[in-house]
């Protein structure tokens, strides 16, 4: 099976080491590089053309992961971009840039396993068609809507539903996911309180 090609860009060197020993544990996965200064990393990136950029979000001077995004649009270059951050409160603006993930610091390896099995599903070919759940933008919104509901949880307390993981497969006749659940925190009442509806 090929590898998928991985870099990982974060101004802070610990969380850099530590997202790197935890990708190191998936055979699946290569990392060509790791970077601190964003300048750096964007280079490497439009020559070497990773598949995923694991990248934080409030980089040096000012710098954003969203400024990041745009600079390698710009150049044509669109890896898959999955965000890693301390900070909630730009999870709407990645679901209007469409990134793959949104996960919150520090990062829990069993949310980060979700999101290889589907990009290692994907890479291989054999992600089953009832999990792209209508189409590959669905999905992505789907990913992100989870990552916001986690989010908003943490902020204001929650109360635990039992809901389908989001890339366990589903029943084709009914829709509905099948016995691989997940527990899964939803926000209450009042949550969203503040935030900007974008769906």
């Amino acid at each position: 099976m090929e590898r998928i090609p991985v870099v990982i860009m974060d101004d802070e060197k610990p969380a850099c080491e530590r997202l790197t020993k935890i990708l190191s544990g998936f055979p699946q996965i290569e990392i060509k590089g790791v970077f601190t200064r964003t300048e750096e990393g964007i280079t490497f990136i439009l020559q070497k053309k990773p598949r995923v950029v694991f990248l934080d979000i409030e980089m040096e001077n000012n710098i954003s992961a969203f400024d990041v995004i745009n600079t390698l649009n710009k150049h044509g270059s669109r890896p898959i971009f999955i965000l890693v951050t301390g900070y909630e409160q730009y999870v709407l603006k990645a679901l209007k840039y469409e990134v793959f993930d949104y996960i919150m610091k520090p990062v829990d390896v069993d949310e980060l396993k979700e999101t290889l099995d589907i990009l290692i599903s994907d890479g291989a070919g054999t992600r089953d068609y009832e999990m792209f759940s209508g189409g590959e933008a669905f999905r992505v919104n789907f990913a992100i809507r989870l990552a916001l509901s986690r989010v908003l949880a943490h902020r204001a307390g929650a109360r635990h539903c039992c809901a389908p993981w989001r890339g366990a497969p589903r029943d084709p006749a009914t829709g509905a996911g099948n016995q691989h659940r997940r527990d899964v925190r939803y926000a209450p009442a009042g949550a969203f309180a503040g935030y900007q509806s974008v769906f």
